[in-house]
């Protein structure tokens, strides 16, 4: 029988709405507070987004990665 796997408890929908900002009529969240959702380092957050980044839709990362 398969282990459960124990995942943490999501974040709350007002930190993530905090986390929304405007620029150039886009929304966007900063990997700072995409990072800090994540409970993660700013620096481990990228590394994962580099090593992805085939895998990732490009609307939701930013060229300057």
């Amino acid at each position: 029988m398969p282990h459960a796997v124990k995942r943490k408890s999501t974040a709350p929908l007002a930190t993530i709405d905090a986390a929304i900002h405007s620029f150039r009529g886009e929304r966007v969240i900063l990997d700072a507070d995409l990072a800090k959702i994540y409970g993660v380092a700013t620096k481990v957050l990228n590394q994962a987004v580099k090593r992805n980044r085939e895998n990732s839709r490009p609307i939701f990362f930013s060229s300057s990665i």
